[in-house]
C-alpha cells in the first residue's frame, strides 16, 4: 500500500512537470534509461498502465531491450573485475614463489622453496625438484630427486620441448608425492648452466584442467627459469670449494 502511495504521489508530481523541459533534460541525458534500471522499469510501468496489458508498445520492447543491455553490460563488468582480482592474487603468488627460491640462504632452503614452498603457493598435490646425475651434491638436498640423463629425455617425451603441459603419465608417478591422486602435470627443463648437468621441475595436480596442452606454457616456464637460475648459483658454489 504505502510503495502505491507513493507511486501515486511521484506520478502526481511527474504531471506537474513542464513537458518540454523534460524533453530537453532527456536530450541532454540520452543514456539515462540505459544507465537506470530502475527508472527504465518505472517508465515501462507507467506506459503499460496508461496502454493497457493488450497494447503492443514499440517503446516497452525498446526499454526491455535496454534492461537486457544493461544487465549483459553489468556482468561483464563483474567478470572483469573478477579476472583483474584472479591476476592480481596471480601476480602476488609469482612474486612470492620467485622470492622463496631466490632468497633461500641455503641448498635445502632452495630444495624446499621449489619444492613444498610452489605445492604450497600455486595449491598443487604434487612439485618435484628431479637433478640429473653428474651434478654436485650438496648438504640439505635429500628432498630432491636424482635421475640419469637418458630418463629425463623419456619424461620429457619426443617432442624436445622445454615445457610440457598433459595428462599425467604412469612413468612419472614416482617421482610425485605418494598418495597424491594426479590427473595432470607440467614439466619444465631445468638448466644449469654450460657443460653442467641439468634438471626437470615437475607440477603435478589432481584437476583434470589444470594443465592442458591447450594452455600457455609461460607460467611454468617462468619458474623453470627462477629455479634454474637459484640452482647455477648453488652449483657454481659447490664447484668453487664453497
Amino acid at each position: 500500500m504505502r510503495d502505491e502511495q507513493a507511486r501515486d504521489v511521484s506520478l502526481r508530481e511527474a504531471k506537474r512537470l513542464d513537458p518540454e523541459a523534460v524533453r530537453s533534460f532527456l536530450k541532454i541525458h540520452p543514456g539515462i534509461f540505459r544507465d537506470d534500471p530502475d527508472l527504465a522499469r518505472a517508465a515501462l510501468d507507467v506506459r503499460s498502465r496508461q496502454s493497457g496489458d493488450n497494447v503492443l508498445s514499440y517503446e516497452s520492447a525498446a526499454i526491455r531491450r535496454l534492461q537486457q543491455r544493461v544487465a549483459e553490460l553489468t556482468e561483464l563488468r563483474d567478470e572483469l573485475i573478477e579476472t583483474i582480482e584472479l591476476n592480481a592474487l596471480a601476480a602476488e603468488s609469482m612474486r612470492a614463489a620467485t622470492l622463496a627460491v631466490l632468497d633461500a640462504a641455503s641448498f635445502a632452503g632452495f630444495v624446499e622453496a621449489a619444492t613444498e614452498g610452489f605445492r604450497t603457493i600455486f595449491d598443487l598435490e604434487s612439485v618435484a625438484l628431479c637433478l640429473e646425475r653428474g651434478l654436485p651434491a650438496l648438504p640439505g638436498g635429500g628432498g630432491a630427486r636424482w635421475i640419469d640423463a637418458a630418463a629425463l629425455a623419456r619424461l620429457m617425451g619426443a617432442s624436445g620441448q622445454g615445457c610440457v603441459l598433459r595428462p599425467a603419465l604412469r612413468m612419472t608417478m614416482g617421482l610425485h608425492d605418494q598418495g597424491a591422486p594426479i590427473a595432470t602435470e607440467a614439466l619444465v627443463r631445468l638448466d644449469f648452466g654450460p657443460g653442467r648437468p641439468g634438471g626437470l621441475l615437475l607440477f603435478g595436480s589432481s584437476a583434470p584442467d589444470r594443465f592442458t596442452e591447450e594452455m600457455s606454457a609461460d607460467l611454468v616456464a617462468f619458474l623453470g627459469g627462477v629455479t634454474s637460475r637459484a640452482g647455477r648459483r648453488w652449483f657454481e658454489l659447490a664447484e668453487a670449494g664453497r
